[in-house]
């Protein structure tokens, strides 16, 4: 496949990877650098996205090369290409602008914190593209959409097992409930105490000392599996 083939996949990889690396160089104008570049091509990409679909219709884009029902499927219509060229344009016309808002407002210790957060904006923006199909119901996949709900709304990722059927309605709801939180803007609830914490909003401190929570959400989980087991009539 070429490299236009998988837009809809890099539109989310490019700004994820993009933002553990504003952490990891701690600078803020290397993280403005890596922010700026990872929104013009966000940008390029949805551009892309739109004329393909204009040209092709509807673009279905399998995640990892596995087609459904066993890998998650990406669909791009018109309307979520506009969206996202939209949200992308946006983005990445505000950036450069906002820099010198943000040297006069923000702490300069805390500048690279800032383009992590708008890195993690635009990884939320693919959540614009509709997943289609889950994976085939089971007990991995329910633990690993738990991980996806941290990043991506799982209100629609629920409504898609819902609809499969096949997934156990006690360990979907955990997953989907616990991995939505595991990120302070995952949850309503999250917004609210972040609110009332401002230090809640750290990316740097939710990497030093937020992955107790996912241990705890994995170790949660097999309990469950262990004492109540996968029953996926629940949900038939």
């Amino acid at each position: 496949m070429s490299l236009a083939q998988h837009l809809p996949a890099l539109q989310v990889v490019v700004p994820l990877l993009a933002a553990p690396l504003t952490v990891l160089l701690r600078r803020g104008s290397l993280a403005f650098g890596v922010a700026l570049a990872a929104s013009w091509f966000a940008l390029a990409a949805a551009i892309a996205l739109w004329l393909q679909v204009g040209e092709g219709g509807t673009i279905s884009y399998a995640i990892g090369s596995w087609p459904p029902p066993w890998g998650i499927e990406y669909r791009v219509d018109s309307l979520s290409a506009f969206v996202l060229v939209l949200v992308a344009g946006i983005a990445a016309v505000v950036l450069p602008y906002s820099r010198a808002s943000i040297e006069d407002e923000v702490p300069p210790q805390q500048h690279y914190l800032y383009y992590t957060m708008f890195l993690l904006c635009l990884v939320f923006s693919a959540s614009l593209m509709p997943v289609e199909k889950l994976p085939a119901a089971s007990w991995p996949t329910t633990l690993g959409l738990g991980f996806i709900s941290a990043v991506f709304d799982n209100i629609p990722l629920t409504k898609l097992a819902l609809e499969q059927r096949g997934y156990d309605w006690g360990m979907l709801a955990y997953a989907v409930g616990f991995g939505g939180s595991m990120v302070w803007f995952g949850s309503s609830a999250g917004v609210a105490v972040a609110g009332l914490m401002p230090e809640a909003k750290s990316a740097a401190r939710w990497l030093r000392e937020g992955w107790p929570v996912v241990l705890a959400y994995i170790a949660g989980f097999c309990l469950m599996l262990v004492l109540l087991g996968w029953n996926p009539k629940i949900l038939s």
